[in-house]
């Protein structure tokens, strides 16, 4: 699945940013049959309201079952096996994007990472992953009370290039059922 997203960091094209260019990150679904969580406790779409409207939500939450398989949305390597909260994990998995202008001429990578977490990991830090690799399981996100029952079982994904978060929601609508 290749997605585009508008040019809006200074940092891209060392330091120019132009309107015509597109920014296209190849990336899969970490779950089978993806669907979006939506729930009593919020929508787990990107930029869906957070904290009673204060922020906004800066992945996705896709629906997931205890213990389900979670894979690795890109190729890469993990760069981070870290906590999300005081009991829920994450595995981080860094790559290259590809930057393309409208006439299709390729600009230097620029660096992606992806954050799955809510997931039991099965991988260790520093390793190469391909897409598609196991990377873990998901979590309970009722265990400790972490979360209340209105909140289902979910997965939460980010795109980062740079220090801009990337809207993700194309996972779901490419893969789903």
């Amino acid at each position: 699945m290749t997605i585009s997203h508008s040019c809006k960091q200074t940092h891209l094209l060392g330091g120019h940013c132009r309107s015509e260019v597109r920014l296209y990150v190849r990336l899969d679904s970490p779950v089978e049959h993806p669907k979006l969580r939506n729930d009593a406790g919020g929508k787990g779409h990107f930029g869906a309201s957070r904290s009673g409207g204060t922020r906004a939500h800066k992945g996705i939450d896709i629906a997931t079952t205890v213990d389900q398989k979670v894979f690795s949305p890109i190729s890469g390597k993990i760069t981070k096996i870290g906590w999300a909260n005081a009991t829920h994990r994450y595995v981080e998995v860094s790559g290259v994007t590809v930057l393309k202008d409208m006439n299709g001429k390729m600009y230097p990578g620029e660096d992606c990472t992806v954050r799955v977490m809510y997931i039991k990991p099965s991988v260790e830090k520093d390793k190469l992953i391909e897409k598609g690799a196991l990377i873990g399981k998901a979590d309970d996100l009722h265990r400790n009370k972490q979360y209340p029952k209105t909140v289902g079982q979910h997965v939460h994904v980010e795109i980062k290039v740079g220090d801009a978060n990337i809207n993700p929601d194309h996972i779901v609508a490419a893969n789903g059922p």
